[in-house]
């Protein structure tokens, strides 16, 4: 929870135009525990992170998805709303991008935070590179 908070006061210090939510996620089936995550939105786009122990490590995830309006959700009505009224333009590529990024590098920096606070070895440049997770789902929501 001290992980979300510091990425929560990291994107308000940058005034990143984004709002947070904790969100649950199963673990697995319908019967399975669930696990907290931080939820970052920015318009239609979604980064759900997360910060979990695994027996005497710890990691973090993070994964990029989309959650669709309800005009979008629509079957058919979907198609021609996106096409016409929310299309693809390189502006929202580019917001998009940015959105990655931003989150990217704060979810980093704050891993790296962690770490020298811990007084443990920081992240490399490949490190940094090979953590990188970009995982585009659609999510259920």
């Amino acid at each position: 929870m001290e992980f979300y908070a510091e990425v929560e006061r990291v994107l308000a210090a940058k005034k990143a135009p984004v709002k947070t939510e904790r969100i649950d996620w199963r673990e697995g089936g319908i019967f399975s525990g669930k696990r907290q995550y931080l939820r970052v939105i920015h318009e239609r786009h979604v980064f759900d992170i997360c910060a979990a122990p695994f027996g005497h490590d710890f990691f973090w995830s993070w994964w990029l998805g989309t959650k669709p309006g309800f005009l979008e959700s629509l079957p058919y009505v979907g198609f021609i709303f996106k096409y016409l009224v929310k299309p693809d333009t390189y502006y929202s590529e580019d917001t998009r991008q940015m959105f990655e990024d931003t989150i990217h590098h704060v979810v980093l920096d704050v891993v790296g935070g962690s770490l020298s606070v811990k007084q443990m070895a920081p992240l490399t440049p490949a490190d940094r590179e090979v953590t990188r997770r970009k995982k585009a789902i659609e999510l259920a929501i």
